[in-house]
């Protein structure tokens, strides 16, 4: 990571502001995120070959952090710091982390609200 003008960068030229992100932070970030430097076609795996609908929310959980989930018809992929999963996936990992509390609370509704929109489609 090298710091310039307010923002932490990685070598992919990502970057995240130092009102919100430490050095280490912004690290833990860099490593989430899919590395598509070298997809020539992106046929192996749909990240993002296909423009996918998403829907990114506040800041939200323990980690006071903003989650992404993409969907393309009835495939989903779910971003919400260390975890990358499905949809599915993401829900099982809600409930075990979390439960019942204001966290959890919070993450079924991000996931309740996505379900209604991507119903609508």
């Amino acid at each position: 990571m090298r710091y310039e003008n307010g923002r932490w960068w990685d070598d992919s030229g990502n970057s995240w502001t130092d009102a919100l992100f430490t050095e280490e932070s912004a690290a833990v970030a860099a490593n989430t995120l899919v590395d598509c430097s070298s997809c020539s076609d992106c046929s192996y795996c749909s990240y993002c070959s296909e423009n996918p609908q998403r829907y990114t929310s506040g800041k939200i959980g323990s980690r006071k952090g903003q989650t992404t989930i993409y969907w393309w018809d009835e495939e989903t992929w779910v971003v919400c710091g260390c975890f990358k999963g499905t949809l599915d996936e993401f829900r099982n990992a809600v409930e075990k982390t979390h439960g019942d509390n204001e966290h959890g609370i919070a993450y079924r509704a991000l996931i309740a609200r996505v379900e209604a929109i991507m119903a609508m489609k």
